[in-house]
């Protein structure tokens, strides 16, 4: 059996031991663990819990024969506590599904299996295509996802029962305090698409906000498929150096173009860098079944550190690999994409931030602010998306607008240079409406704008 395999029955194992309600959420059945002593540990769960009965992890042990050796490495008691710890740190809503799967796929290798040493024995052709058909539906009826429903009512009791706990729901931090009001929050398990034209200022936005959530203790994680890590370490610098009174644009410090105090900043910043709970991919061509595993593993190194993963930033999306299913077919692929990641959001209890590259539909009409209709060409993605927000600056406009005196332009520049706006052309859960940041496009800053600072 796989490792992964072993760490998906290890993480529901312990999630069922501290949670017993975990075993009818998830429709748990002790076939669906391969490992012998995971599959006698939640036989014994299963039994108190169908009683009525709560059973604690020492009483476990002290029903089995905890000092026996589970394998060559540990013995039960050592497995029993490592699934409790894995089930803790790593438990998401999506793990009851992921376990049932393997176990399916388990299942039908069984049925090859049994199909092919059939053939070399006395049962007739059509007695085994009868067997194998039996089988085969069996297996589809226990890995089709039944727990995707709850009753509405239960749903609601749930609200209820939270609220007289005094259970606040999580708001991730954005990045922006005007921001984070505006939506109330990134939310786990939602798909946030922030889309715009080329040099708009989308990776600013995704890495300065994605810094300042790192400096609240958000562990972030950023697929950059396009730019490399070395020139994001450039910027972030450039955006730590930052203050109202002080700047050194990232250019400067690529070109080492500094004085003896910027250096010293400079190393100040780089200390601080190493320090922010924020993890830099810039592999190109990732598909989203390699984006998938490495998020687990973040997620799983991350818990560890007692930092956890709670925001992952795509830019962009459509340098995500698709699959060869709709090859050829740019608005389809796109779309595959934009429904695989909100699933990865929703199986792993994240906030997904994807990037997404307008075309030029904004560039041939007066109004440059770009809207909804600008994403219809891009598969799915209005329609997977919990929240759309489109990035705008009026000073890209103006740096290549013509003007017949050239001190106008030089005001116009000065008015908007520093202005950014975060349009919020969808929100599932609030009001539309325009977010005003300040913006420092040579240092990579984003900041709320009513006080801008460090």
């Amino acid at each position: 059996m796989k490792y992964m395999e072993i760490d998906v029955e290890l993480i529901a194992l312990g999630a069922v031991i501290v949670n017993h309600n975990q075993i009818d959420r998830w429709k748990l059945r002790a076939t669906d663990f391969a490992n012998v002593v995971n599959r006698h540990v939640f036989e014994i769960v299963e039994e108190h819990h169908r009683r009525g009965e709560s059973i604690t992890q020492g009483m476990i042990e002290a029903m089995v024969d905890a000092d026996e050796m589970a394998d060559d490495e540990f013995t039960v008691r050592q497995q029993i506590r490592f699934a409790v710890s894995f089930g803790i740190q790593h438990s998401t809503p999506g793990t009851g599904e992921r376990l049932r799967e393997i176990a399916a796929k388990r299942a039908v290798n069984q049925v090859g299996y049994d199909l092919r040493h059939g053939a070399i024995g006395d049962q007739s052709a059509e007695a085994m295509l009868e067997s194998v058909k039996d089988n085969l539906e069996r297996i589809v009826d226990r890995a089709s996802n039944d727990d995707s429903f709850e009753m509405l009512g239960d749903v609601g009791a749930e609200i209820v029962q939270d609220i007289m706990d005094g259970v606040v729901p999580e708001e991730i931090f954005t990045g922006s305090q005007q921001l984070t009001r505006r939506l109330g929050g990134y939310q786990p398990g939602e798909l946030i698409i922030i889309a715009g034209r080329p040099s708009m200022g989308k990776s600013m936005v995704a890495q300065s906000l994605g810094l300042q959530m790192a400096k609240k203790g958000i562990g972030v994680v950023m697929f950059s498929l396009e730019m490399s890590a070395k020139e994001l370490g450039y910027r972030s610098l450039s955006d730590l150096m930052w203050t109202s009174q002080e700047r050194l644009s990232y250019q400067n410090i690529r070109n080492r173009d500094l004085n003896d105090n910027q250096v010293d900043l400079l190393g100040q910043a780089g200390a601080h860098l190493q320090t922010l709970p924020f993890v830099v991919d810039d592999r190109a061509g990732l598909s989203l079944d390699e984006i998938g595993f490495e998020i687990r593993k973040h997620k799983q190194r991350m818990a560890r550190t007692k930092t956890p993963l709670k925001v992952v930033f795509v830019d962009h999306i459509g340098h995500v690999k698709p699959s060869d299913r709709y090859k050829g077919n740019k608005t389809n692929e796109v779309g595959e994409v934009s429904a695989g990641l909100l699933k990865l959001a929703k199986d792993l209890d994240i906030t997904i931030v994807g990037l997404c590259q307008l075309n030029r539909g904004p560039e041939s009409r007066e109004e440059k602010r770009p809207s909804l209709a600008d994403l219809r060409n891009s598969g799915d993605i209005e329609q997977d998306a919990n929240t759309v927000m489109f990035v705008y600056r009026d000073a890209y406009y103006i740096e290549r607008q013509n003007f017949d005196d050239e001190r106008e332009k030089t005001a116009a520049l000065d008015q908007h240079r520093n202005k950014l706006e975060i349009l919020i052309a969808k929100n599932r859960r609030g009001s539309t409406e325009t977010v005003h940041l300040f913006c420092d496009p040579a240092c990579n800053v984003i900041r709320d704008i009513e006080r801008p600072r460090a």
